[in-house]
């Protein structure tokens, strides 16, 4: 089932879990801030725990991050209006999103092509070391996760 509503836009942010069919025949979902800028927007897609609920058919969020992308581009009319090269894509992974999980925050950047009114991944990724997430997020403030998914209503982040 994809699933595309906001539960909650406050000024230029935008925050809501999105819900899609994976490529392993299942349901895959994650918490997705969107911070909408003058000149780009940026999208963090953080992976939490929820998400593994069913292991055999688990498919994390960068295995499937193109449906992701596309689900997200097409249902948020403020996206609409940006051009795709203008959307910045980061993977955030952190201790809510594995119980195994240790270690500080993980973000990626997700490398994506727009082609034929959808978005494609691309094979490479690229790990943002401490100094290129402060370059890139700026003054942005990241809220606790868990903070965020009691904000808007998400009650499943402990299963």
């Amino acid at each position: 089932m994809n699933q595309c509503q906001p539960a909650l836009k406050q000024g230029q942010i935008i925050k809501m879990i999105v819900s899609w069919d994976n490529s392993k025949g299942s349901e895959s979902h994650c918490l997705a801030r969107i911070y909408l800028q003058p000149e780009r927007v940026i999208v963090l897609a953080t992976e939490i725990r929820s998400n593994f609920r069913d292991h055999y058919h688990h498919a994390g969020i960068s295995s499937g991050f193109s449906e992701f992308a596309n689900i997200l581009y097409h249902c948020i009319p403020e996206l609409l209006g940006v051009t795709p090269e203008n959307i910045l894509w980061i993977a955030h992974y952190g201790q809510f999103s594995h119980y195994d999980a240790l270690g500080p925050d993980t973000f990626r950047q997700m490398q994506l092509q727009f082609h034929d009114r959808k978005f494609e991944a691309m094979r490479n990724s690229v790990r943002l070391i401490d100094e290129e997430v402060a370059a890139t997020l700026g003054n942005l403030e990241l809220e606790n996760v868990y903070s965020v998914l009691r904000e808007i209503g998400w009650t499943r982040h402990n299963e």
